[in-house]
């Protein structure tokens, strides 16, 4: 993959994005479903559990929600090893997360996590294609150089130019500063 390839990134967190149906008990909400890559996803971003675990390589069928989604959404709380359904398919939650303090790379508090496989079973998102991805850099001091090198490294390999450029690099410190 072209974004592993830099020498400042550290981990890759491959996203699959999707609003769907969330089920549990006789309550319907739509939630925002994150799939996420379970090697990198705790590297990636600054989610904190409040009970449970967060998701391994090996959970299919497993899932990891918000705080408000767990607990303020329907008429009972979401409790670890309850079944919630997602766009038809059944998972068990394993893990609920902290509150969230920003929005920024955070928790998520009324979005339902998977694996990006499971993701992608329940989402319109294509096999194999990622909505977004996130990226760990060693040396902080050095996002701005990583982000032109991902950014030449990506028009090279999606053979596109700055003007048919179909994605975007934001970092953190740039929504910071916004």
């Amino acid at each position: 993959m072209v974004v592993k390839g830099n020498q400042n990134v550290q981990a890759v967190n491959q996203m699959v994005s999707g609003r769907e149906p969330v089920i549990y008990l006789s309550g319907t909400t739509s939630a925002q479903v994150q799939g996420v890559n379970p090697l990198a996803w705790a590297l990636t971003s600054n989610v904190e559990l409040a009970t449970g675990r967060l998701l391994s390589s090996s959970d299919t069928g497993a899932a990891v929600i918000g705080d408000r989604l767990a607990n303020s959404t329907f008429k009972l709380p979401v409790t670890l090893g309850r079944k919630i359904t997602i766009n038809g398919r059944p998972f068990t939650v394993i893990g609920i997360l902290k509150p969230s303090l920003s929005g920024v790379g955070g928790g998520g508090d009324s979005s339902a996590y998977v694996t990006y496989q499971d993701a992608w079973d329940v989402t319109d998102i294509n096999r194999d294609t990622f909505s977004s991805l996130q990226v760990k850099v060693y040396d902080k001091g050095q996002v701005d150089e990583t982000v032109l090198g991902l950014t030449a490294n990506l028009l090279m390999s999606r053979k596109v130019t700055e003007r048919t450029q179909d994605f975007s690099i934001t970092s953190a410190q740039a929504i910071k500063e916004q």
